[in-house]
């Protein structure tokens, strides 16, 4: 019997740390934020824009570089990065027919010859000591002569079973042009009953309900997601002293220049434009937010509702 309260306590032991591992992972997923940030400089003509997004604490992450040498992204875990770069394939397609035709033509035309013909030329022997050499040059001689005129009947022959295919052409184009008609009546019918499905859908007073309540929780997700933090640091000129200082205005008059304290230096002297820049973006979102939108969307009966006859549409 104490055996088996023994291993009773054991199990128990057991499930309440899988329990209470599972409850902390949850807990880790709703209350610890997703960290985002955004930074970068611009300076005569050259950028530079970093993306990072971290997770629990900075030991999962995720970021982008995007530099003029180019872009490399990767993955983080534990201060180990995976870089998640694609290979770009490079294959070489075969020439066809045709196209060494025209290559061995052009070969031909600039005074090279090919390797097939100089292996014809090389297989090509005198049969006397004393004429070899005399013979192999009027063979040469003849063998290079004919060449041109070769490639001029290969070429008409190429330009032949080319317009021996458009009556072809034509006539299979022809034959289609009922199938093509009926493609687009049916095409125009579905336009039509897919028009009169969104029409139905956007007088219903219900529907309508739901793509306001959408819209409104979509605002308040991305005040949600508004970043924290927006540092700034700008020099530039307009190559103007007056529309520098208007500039300079316009910009003090947003909230994010002066609650996050922007530091933005005029360049009245300057005689052309420019612009150079420091920024830094800084936010974070919590999973809580995203469940409770997300639980939002689903229980809400219009919600529902709309997206049942969306998937009738389909």
């Amino acid at each position: 019997m104490s055996i088996f309260l023994w291993i009773l306590k054991i199990i128990g032991i057991a499930l309440l740390v899988i329990l209470g591992f599972l409850t902390g992972l949850v807990l880790l997923v709703l209350f610890c934020p997703f960290t985002f940030r955004v930074y970068g400089s611009s300076h005569r003509k050259k950028t530079d824009v970093h993306i990072r997004v971290f997770w629990l604490f900075y030991l999962l992450g995720v970021g982008m570089d995007m530099e003029e040498s180019g872009s490399k992204s990767y993955l983080r875990v534990c201060g180990i990065r995976k870089f998640l770069e694609k290979g770009h394939k490079s294959g070489k397609s075969e020439d066809t027919i045709e196209q060494a035709v025209w290559k061995e033509s052009d070969s031909y035309d600039s005074g090279n010859t090919p390797s097939s013909e100089v292996t014809i030329m090389e297989n090509e022997k005198p049969e006397s000591g004393e004429k070899g050499s005399s013979d192999t040059k009027s063979d040469g001689q003849e063998h290079f002569s004919s060449l041109p005129e070769y490639h001029k009947i290969s070429r008409i022959k190429i330009v032949w079973e080319k317009l021996k295919k458009i009556p072809m052409g034509i006539r299979s184009a022809v034959r289609k042009i009922p199938d093509t008609i009926q493609e687009i009546r049916f095409m125009f019918k579905n336009w039509k009953r897919t028009g009169k499905k969104v029409l139905s859908l956007l007088r219903d007073e219900r529907c309508q309900r739901a793509f306001h309540g959408l819209w409104e929780k979509m605002l308040s997700f991305l005040g949600n997601l508004k970043p924290k933090k927006m540092k700034l640091t700008l020099q530039y000129s307009t190559g103007s002293p007056d529309t520098t200082g208007i500039l300079l205005g316009v910009l003090s008059m947003f909230p994010a220049a002066y609650q996050n304290r922007w530091d933005i230096s005029p360049d009245f002297t300057a005689d052309s434009y420019y612009a150079e820049a420091d920024f830094d973006i800084r936010g974070h979102l919590f999973g809580i937010q995203i469940l409770s939108l997300a639980l939002q969307v689903v229980l809400d009966e219009d919600c529902r509702r709309l997206y049942n006859r969306l998937k009738r549409m389909k």
